[in-house]
């Protein structure tokens, strides 16, 4: 339901649109039947997003985001530290359809270069919305205290470093480096599917 409204509102946003529907309806929908223009819609989804979710981490920024949800949560470092089930050339499970697909090598070409710097930034709540974690991870570095995060970021990156050396190669994924699916062979080495390996 609230997919098709984003879309009748034509409010462009993947991500957020997937956070608030993860969110559930709850105090939202009032709020969102009394506006008309898709600028509303998008601040009042973000606002609540940011009030909703206790952290959100940015994918640019991963051992940094990482490090402050471990301070924050009182994690230890070692809590954070996965392996990647997902490379660049390498393959997916396919959404888990028992068959393995091909992950391609990302390419910028200049039709996505245009739209990215273009069409996807014009009126899209996902950027507003990553600039506003942005912001808010900022501002959660700097009450942890930057030397306080960035001493736990290097922590962190050693450690992920030691275990993709240590471990990328002994790990089972769902599918395997030629491409055959491998589900309960990975089931010994993820916690679920394909996350936590």
């Amino acid at each position: 339901a609230f997919l098709i409204n984003t879309v009748e509102y034509k409010v462009k946003g993947r991500q957020t649109r997937y956070l608030v529907k993860n969110k559930g309806k709850g105090k939202l929908w009032p709020k969102l039947e009394l506006q008309k223009h898709p600028d509303s819609i998008v601040q009042i989804m973000q606002q609540e997003i940011m009030e909703y979710y206790n952290f959100i981490g940015v994918v640019e920024r991963m051992e940094e985001s990482l490090a402050a949800m471990t301070l924050l949560w009182q994690l230890q470092p070692t809590d954070v530290i996965v392996l990647s089930a997902k490379r660049s050339g390498g393959y997916d499970d396919a959404g888990h359809e028992g068959r393995c697909v091909r992950i391609p090598k990302a390419q910028r070409t200049p039709n996505v270069e245009r739209y990215l710097q273009n069409k996807h930034v014009v009126a899209n709540a996902d950027v507003l919305l990553y600039h506003a974690v942005n912001a808010s991870l900022d501002a959660t570095i700097s009450i942890l205290g930057v030397d306080r995060v960035q001493s736990r970021t290097q922590q962190i990156r050693c450690l992920q470093r030691f275990a993709t050396e240590r471990c990328q190669d002994e790990a089972h994924f769902p599918c395997s480096a030629d491409g055959e699916p491998q589900i309960e062979l990975s089931q010994r080495s993820c916690y679920v599917q394909d996350a936590g390996c």
